[in-house]
């Protein structure tokens, strides 16, 4: 009895302190084939990222108690590698900022977020589908 393969689902931690924002997250990539978790704030994140396993984590800029930048410093101490997508209010996205940091900005919308995720994730387009 042969049976396909099939991969594991990519685990995206999504970081914000709004819960509608957190399920428009969870929609947008669980449509796309992730697996999602959610923490509302910053220290709900970290105690995910003790007990889970996950691919990337995406933060929001405008979390209330700590900047972004500070957060993914944060989770770079307990997970070095962790790639972080930091989804952004300004118009502009920075870009690459490290090999695991990435800036995306919300204007840019859901394909911007997905691609970031897929960059930070080192996924080859054509295996996303």
């Amino acid at each position: 009895m042969n049976q396909a393969f099939t991969p594991p689902k990519l685990s995206v931690l999504c970081i914000d302190d709004s819960p509608g924002m957190l399920t428009i997250c969870r929609t947008i990539l669980e449509a796309n084939g992730y697996s999602v978790l959610t923490a509302l704030g910053a220290e709900a994140a970290l105690e995910i990222l003790e007990n889970n396993v996950v691919n990337a984590a995406v933060i929001d800029d405008g979390l209330n108690e700590i900047d972004a930048s500070s957060l993914a410093r944060k989770i770079h101490k307990t997970s070095p590698r962790l790639p972080v997508v930091v989804f952004m209010r300004s118009s502009s996205p920075v870009g690459v900022v490290s090999e695991t940091e990435i800036y995306v900005s919300k204007a840019s919308g859901p394909k911007a977020l997905l691609a970031a995720i897929v960059r930070a994730c080192k996924i080859e387009p054509e295996l996303q589908s």
